[in-house]
């Protein structure tokens, strides 16, 4: 070691010479890299001292200054480890101060500084959109439970299953509108299955190509929508497992929508849109939180404000981010606006028909469609 010590100057000095130029050389660079392998957090502070691991040079700071690799020491207790990667995921420390007021009353002002590479005082995008996404679902799934819901009558069954058999269409038609269609129940409200199939048959005879396989399929929907029910709960905790995922896709969409918008315009790339999007997103998630908090005093102000408050915050994060003219940036925030509309409703829709399937009101393998338009079915879950 004391060979190794002595001989660490000739070796910082001749770093950059070409490699295998002298024995002498060689034998140092093994010397100091077999020194590395010591390294110890002797301070306490996370971060080894004494020669870099990878390349042999003294430590001096949170990274080699020779190779670039981090001096961060791993060998640490798990729970410290943990902390250390919860604190790098989701720590907005101070900067939380300076970025979210700016992004929520200066629209653009934080987007066209990340553009522009002044960072270092704000909140990386990505990190800022997790957290308000997770402070908005659970803002609003913690409303739900205290507003009672949750403890109401099953869906679907008992009554619900009723009106559910009577929507079923054929050739546009509701059952509940077909002659007979009330004696299929019984006094107690249950289904009689033999009246079912009679009234299918005689069902047959009004409806043009409805074969005895499509009537049997049919009586198998009418079971299987009789026996399905599902608590409130169990919609609730489907939702909660799926609405959170789901509406992540509403980031690419509109990275998308934003591409194609300014997809003539060279001199803005993709890096833009994807910080303009997750700042959209972003604030939408902050905005309805507010919202959400202050509906409690007065729901009419607080939903009014943030459905006006959208399309401005829309038309200004763009005209600063993207320095385009009003009038283009004015039909760009209304086509913003409906095609945003158009991929919320699909997420939605989404959500809904997989929190369906995740409560077992539906099933996959039973979604049914028939040779032509005019018969369609969904045969939930038994």
């Amino acid at each position: 070691m004391h060979q190794i010590v002595k001989l660490w100057p000739y070796s910082t000095r001749k770093r950059n010479a070409t490699p295998g130029s002298s024995l002498q050389d060689e034998l140092e660079i093994v010397g100091t890299a077999a020194a590395g392998a010591v390294a110890r957090d002797i301070d306490g502070d996370g971060f080894l001292d004494g020669p870099c691991p990878n390349c042999g040079v003294l430590l001096d700071g949170e990274y080699c200054s020779s190779c670039g690799q981090s001096a961060k020491d791993l060998q640490q207790p798990i729970f410290t480890l943990l902390k250390d990667i919860f604190d790098s995921v989701l720590s907005i420390d101070g900067r939380a101060w300076k970025t979210i007021p700016a992004l929520l009353f200066r629209p653009g002002h934080v987007t066209r500084s990340y553009i522009d590479g002044k960072r270092a005082r704000y909140v990386p995008p990505f990190r800022l959109f997790l957290l308000s996404s997770v402070a908005f679902f659970l803002l609003i799934f913690g409303m739900v439970e205290r507003t009672g819901f949750l403890d109401g009558d099953d869906i679907i069954g008992g009554n619900g299953a009723r009106e559910a058999i009577a929507d079923i269409q054929i050739e546009g038609e509701r059952l509940g509108r077909r002659d007979g269609f009330d004696d299929i129940f019984s006094e107690d409200g249950s289904l009689d299955m033999d009246e079912v199939v009679d009234f299918l048959a005689d069902l047959s005879e009004d409806v043009d190509d409805f074969p005895p396989e499509e009537q049997a399929e049919m009586v198998e929907v009418i079971k299987g929508m009789e026996r399905v029910s599902a608590s409130r709960q169990e919609i609730f905790n489907a939702v909660q497992i799926w609405a959170p995922r789901v509406s992540f896709l509403l980031v690419p969409f509109n990275i998308v929508i934003l591409t194609l918008l300014h997809f003539w315009i060279r001199r803005i790339y993709i890096y833009n849109h994807v910080v303009v999007a997750l700042h959209m997103q972003t604030f939408l998630y902050l905005a309805a939180s507010l919202a959400i908090l202050l509906s409690n005093a007065s729901p009419g102000w607080a939903w009014s404000i943030f459905g006006i408050s959208i399309p401005i915050y829309f038309y200004r994060i763009m005209r600063k981010s993207y320095d385009t003219g009003r009038i283009l940036t004015v039909f760009r925030t209304f086509m913003l606006l409906v095609l945003s509309i158009v991929s919320l409703s699909l997420v939605i829709a989404a959500v809904a028909v997989l929190g369906a399937n995740e409560a077992g009101l539906v099933d996959w393998s039973t979604l049914s469609f028939g040779e032509d338009d005019n018969f369609i079915s969904v045969n939930p879950a038994s």
